[in-house]
């Protein structure tokens, strides 16, 4: 008779083998915008991604903002909190973390909420 602690350890491992399997196919793509982003422009665009994309982080400059911000999102979740040093000057990045994303499409998409 098998012990729960053993029924337990056989499904973690194939958990364990399933989000292996699926993190192989991890991928994530940078954007570096050359103009500060509308907050609006830029919400509308996040929620529109595909499923395929689970995170998207980096640092963006808000039209009208003083200071850059951390942005963070996840479907459902959005959060821009201004850095704590002014520096209006720096450049903005994102970085969309998603599985067997369509880097053109997103590329596309992210130029047309510009």
């Amino acid at each position: 008779m098998m012990s729960r602690f053993e029924h337990t350890s056989e499904n973690s491992q194939e958990q364990r083998q399933e989000i292996q399997h699926s993190h192989s196919h991890f991928q994530a793509l940078h954007i570096e915008p050359e103009t500060q982003l509308q907050k609006e422009n830029l919400k509308n665009w996040l929620e529109s991604l595909p499923e395929q994309v689970v995170r998207v982080k980096g640092i963006v400059h808000m039209k009208g903002e003083g200071k850059r911000a951390i942005l963070q999102y996840s479907p459902g979740s959005l959060s821009l909190e201004p850095l704590s040093h002014r520096d209006e000057d720096g450049g903005q990045r994102l970085i969309i973390i998603g599985y067997n994303i369509n880097s053109a499409d997103i590329n596309e998409s992210f130029s047309k909420m510009m």
